[in-house]
């Protein structure tokens, strides 16, 4: 079947283009490796794409703003996706990766409301800012081991997400990771987490408990001042040391209740 609203290069190996308004399914000719940037941006009736098992690397933005698209599986040799490549997709429920992969990158899912359960690829060690950011209908997450950083944002406002399981492979936690995931309660904190930035854990109206496992008390970035707002403090729930318990180890009570920041909690050990 010949896509008439679709235009390739001149060897048919790339997508260049697609008119915005192309309707229904899209099958992408077979030899085709990459969708090139841009490519589909804007083509909100668009609700399917069939993807040819040669497909290898969807460039930025190529899908961005496709509205009306609901799923997508990549084939088992594709190798890389670009910056914001399914940016505000908000109707697409379910993306399956058939083959591993080593970097969901940044804004790459941003906004897409609708996606209700992710399962990394096997092989991804980065996860880039604002990657999931605005998922509100992600339930449950398992960031893969091999993930050292949290990257800023990269969870930020995923308000129906209630467990996230974590590496012990993760050893920062940038800026906002968690902010405005309001269903969270409880968080375990890896063992080898070493740093954690600021405004990671606003918005989260639902937790009560942290839970660190490691030994030395992670350094904390600076409350910014803004935060001593009576304004501030109701939109962002109060003060996090007021209602948020920490778990820790019993080596480690002495440490974390001396700390500047984390001594400002309610503190616990870990039961053995």
């Amino acid at each position: 079947m010949i896509e008439r609203k679709i235009k390739y290069n001149s060897s048919k190996d790339s997508v260049l283009h697609c008119d915005s308004s192309k309707r229904g399914k899209v099958v992408i000719r077979e030899s085709v490796y990459k969708i090139c940037e841009e490519a589909f941006i804007d083509c909100k009736y668009v609700t399917e794409i069939e993807f040819p098992e040669s497909l290898a690397l969807i460039e930025d933005r190529a899908f961005m703003d496709c509205s009306g698209l609901t799923s997508v599986r990549l084939p088992i040799g594709f190798l890389s996706i670009l910056d914001g490549a399914f940016a505000h997709c908000y109707r697409l429920k379910s993306i399956v990766f058939e083959g591993s992969l080593t970097s969901i990158p940044e804004y790459c899912f941003l906004g897409c409301e609708e996606l209700s359960e992710f399962a990394f690829p096997k092989g991804v060690v980065i996860i880039g800012s604002k990657a999931f950011y605005g998922c509100a209908s992600l339930r449950t997450l398992e960031v893969p081991e091999g993930v050292r950083e949290l990257r800023p944002y990269v969870f930020a406002d995923c308000k129906n997400l209630n467990k996230i399981v974590l590496p012990d492979s993760l050893e920062e936690i940038g800026d906002g990771a968690f902010e405005g995931c309001a269903s969270l309660k409880t968080i375990s904190i890896p063992k080898n987490v070493k740093r954690i930035g600021k405004e990671v854990f606003v918005k989260m109206r639902s937790l009560r408990t942290l839970i660190f496992n490691s030994v030395v008390p992670p350094e904390v970035s600076a409350v910014p001042s803004y935060y001593n707002s009576p304004t501030i403090m109701k939109l962002t729930g109060g003060p996090i040391f007021s209602k948020v318990k920490l778990i820790v180890p019993e080596e480690s009570l002495e440490a974390y209740s001396a700390h500047e920041y984390w001594g400002k909690f309610e503190i616990d050990s870990l039961p053995i």
